[in-house]
């Protein structure tokens, strides 16, 4: 017995919806690519843009660990905007973060 796709009808809102969606994206993604690249390029553009992506990738990291810990109900602290944000070092530095503390998922 073959199994029948229900068939998705779209109505003109909703086409228009995801043209939309779509149009805000792309224009979107333009600005991140232009904001990055700030003339420089595709080598650069590519380097910077690789920074930023390690840099997000600490910080979900960090927030994974901290969501681990809260399970364990183990005490967090989140600092917001001010002298103490941001990391303690670039990137760029061959150091551990945060005083050699490794907020690795092997924490437990």
């Amino acid at each position: 017995m073959a199994k029948h796709k229900k068939q998705q009808t779209f109505t003109p809102q909703l086409v228009e919806l995801r043209r939309q969606y779509e149009e805000e994206n792309h224009q979107q993604c333009m600005a991140i690519v232009a904001e990055f690249s700030a003339g420089a390029g595709p080598v650069q553009t590519m380097q910077v843009m690789a920074k930023a992506i390690l840099r997000y990738r600490r910080a979900l990291e960090t927030l994974g660990c901290a969501v681990d810990w809260a399970k364990a109900g183990k005490p967090i602290t989140v600092i917001g905007p001010g002298p103490h944000w941001g990391p303690e070092h670039s990137v760029d530095d061959d150091v551990m973060p945060l005083g050699g503390v490794d907020y690795g998922h092997d924490h437990q």
